[in-house]
């Protein structure tokens, strides 16, 4: 009957009406080819099944990795334009800059615009980016953006200037607006960053009884210290951490890519990239891609993992673990 949901074609005609279905969304009206979307004979246009369709749509629209802001190229091979922000990054650099803008009883765009065209404003600028009131992981992006925007106005005509402030302050926002601010914990903002690297959580002896992966010895030519000697990393003074199954990708592409043999370690600036000083990686379940000390020549143990992800040893969490099975 009109009005009510069959397991009908897409298009159907009952009783004079049109009976329309896509993704649950359900249209009846007469055949009159007159409303929007709908076609002479009853077909969805495609600006109908665009708008039917929208409500199920997710965008995924990109952000920063782990080592700043996207650059280069796309991955359809054609050359960015320019970096991107991050929600983060945005929302960080939008409230510090309308913070300090204000402060001197001027608009935040006039600020900008300043900024991107006088040393001594653009200093200020920086100074205040470089400050606790941008999160230290966000610096990175705003800077690239910043920088690449004071490049495009030094090469623009004065008039322009406060126009390309303007444009980036509405993209500054756009972003920004997909990062909503999040309700205090109560818990003050530290000074900075303490330990100041990831080793500051790695025990240099292990206590007795810690859960912790067993490493093939140096001699079986195996597992770690199997791809140790292969990449030759004792090229790489710093000590850190090692995901030997992500490095592994890394120089596989590599060699890919230059058609180096099998035989050829990695350049120095590539094994250097291999060694993790100062963040970990993302934590993975893969056995093959846990956390390798390279100083101690161990893997990291659970209770020092822990330690990076905020849990005291004293953690609940950590009263059950023992040595699992896959670390044997």
């Amino acid at each position: 009957m009109p009005g009510g949901i069959r397991k009908t074609p897409p298009t159907t005609h009952v009783f004079g009406f049109t009976a329309i279905f896509s993704l649950g969304v359900f249209y009846s009206g007469p055949q009159c080819g007159k409303c929007p979307g709908i076609g002479s004979r009853g077909e969805v246009t495609s600006s109908r099944r665009s708008l039917m369709h929208g409500s199920g749509r997710v965008r995924f629209r990109g952000g920063i990795g782990r080592r700043g802001p996207r650059s280069g190229v796309t991955p359809t091979g054609r050359e960015r334009s320019s970096p991107r922000w991050s929600p983060a990054a945005a929302a960080s650099a939008y409230a510090a800059i309308k913070a300090a803008a204000y402060g001197l009883g001027m608009h935040w765009t006039v600020y900008m615009a300043q900024a991107l065209v006088q040393p001594a404003a653009w200093s200020r600028l920086v100074k205040i980016v470089q400050s606790n009131a941008v999160p230290l992981i966000q610096r990175e992006c705003v800077l690239a953006v910043l920088n690449h925007h004071k490049n495009k106005a030094a090469a623009m005509p004065a008039g322009q200037v406060q126009a390309a402030a303007e444009a980036l302050a509405r993209a500054m926002r756009r972003r920004a607006a997909e990062c909503p601010p999040l309700a205090s914990i109560g818990v003050p903002a530290a000074a900075g960053m303490s330990p100041t690297s990831l080793m500051g959580w790695v025990d240099k002896d292990l206590p007795i009884g810690a859960s912790v992966r067993k490493t093939p010895t140096r001699q079986s030519g195996t597992g770690p210290f199997g791809y140790w000697s292969k990449w030759k990393m004792d090229r790489v003074a710093a000590s850190g951490v090692v995901c030997f199954a992500r490095a592994g990708d890394r120089v596989r592409d590599w060699r890919k890519t230059s058609g180096a043999s099998d035989n050829v370690p990695p350049p120095i600036a590539l094994a250097t990239a291999l060694v993790h000083t100062d963040i970990l990686p993302t934590a993975t379940a893969a056995k093959q891609d846990q956390y390798w000390v390279t100083g101690l020549g161990r893997y990291m143990a659970v209770h020092e993992v822990a330690r990076a992800f905020g849990l005291r040893d004293e953690s609940p969490c950590l009263l059950y673990t023992s040595p699992s099975p896959r670390d044997s």
